[in-house]
């Protein structure tokens, strides 16, 4: 759901306009103390003893809920938005060499230009046809593709 909805569906419930924070996803069972949404997080602090310590909303929905709400940090951690403004500092040339050799390094995308579809491990694949980098590894099953699908994708 896109956050122009988030806010229209919150208006007609509530009938006010909401805070950043109110449009996430995860507002009504959420319990993190420190969250990146709310205008003075920075103020704010996390506790041992809370029950969630960490936001647990994608960095990209963060990021469009902090921008369409004109928020310092565009609702991401220190961290993320450091690397954000690093990135936007790079020129387009230096970006596309970084995309470049991200693309290189991946075995996904090494894999289907193969033709092989890596799926979760569900059991044991002793195939010979394989390459010696992925026998030995124990997170994925690889299966060449047997039709032109959609190549499936996996957390390895």
């Amino acid at each position: 759901m896109k956050v122009e909805d988030r806010i229209s569906l919150f208006k007609r419930k509530e009938g006010f306009e909401p805070q950043a924070y109110e449009v996430c996803p995860r507002f009504d069972r959420c319990s993190v103390n420190r969250c990146f949404l709310h205008p003075d997080y920075k103020k704010l602090k996390t506790l041992p003893d809370d029950k969630e310590q960490k936001c647990k909303v994608a960095k990209n929905i963060r990021k469009e809920i902090g921008t369409y709400f004109n928020l310092a940090n565009k609702g991401l951690s220190e961290r993320e938005f450091s690397g954000l403004q690093k990135w936007e500092r790079l020129t387009p040339e230096q970006k596309e060499a970084i995309k470049q050799k991200a693309r290189k390094s991946s075995l996904i995308v090494r894999l289907s230009e193969k033709g092989y579809s890596i799926a979760p491990k569900t059991k044991k694949h002793n195939s010979p046809t394989l390459s010696n980098e992925l026998k030995t590894r124990n997170s994925a099953i690889v299966e060449p593709i047997s039709s032109p699908k959609t190549i499936q994708r996996c957390l390895l």
